[in-house]
């Protein structure tokens, strides 16, 4: 399965790995340790669990894509399959077009610093802790 994995430097790394590898993901994206998986418009991006947490070097490129700050590198895939399973990456991801955005975003200071800002107010802003009343849980679950 093709992946991508973009770096923080703003290098984007071919990856193909079996499809169900989570092995690779996690060495490529959390050292080792556990990573979450965001979702974005044309697929999945993997990420360390604790890359904000533990002041890991901004992804702008990841940030910009899923619109949310990204720390550390990332491997993104397609969207998942029916059984899901996640697919190639997308084909807009793999162009020309794509890696000239990149360069146009990593150029652009004032989006760098707005991305910056965002991931210092995220790793400073405790999380909100609340209890859900049985009515609260059984919506959310019922979705």
């Amino acid at each position: 399965m093709k992946s991508l994995l973009i770096k923080t430097s703003g290098e984007c790394v071919d990856i193909v790995r079996e499809r169900d590898d989570h092995h690779s993901i996690s060495t490529l994206v959390a050292g080792g340790g556990a990573f979450d998986a965001v979702g974005f418009s044309l697929g999945t991006i993997y990420v360390d669990d604790m890359g904000l947490l533990n002041g890991s070097e901004m992804n702008l490129i990841a940030s910009a894509l899923t619109q949310r700050p990204i720390a550390g590198d990332v491997l993104v895939c397609g969207e998942t399959d029916d059984e899901g399973y996640d697919t190639d990456v997308h084909e807009k991801l793999m162009c020309d077009d794509f890696v000239e955005w990149c360069d146009s975003l990593l150029a652009n200071t004032g989006m760098i610093a707005l991305l910056e800002h965002t991931a210092d107010v995220a790793r400073n802003t405790p999380p909100i802790v609340r209890s859900l009343t049985d009515d609260e849980l059984f919506a959310r679950l019922s979705g």
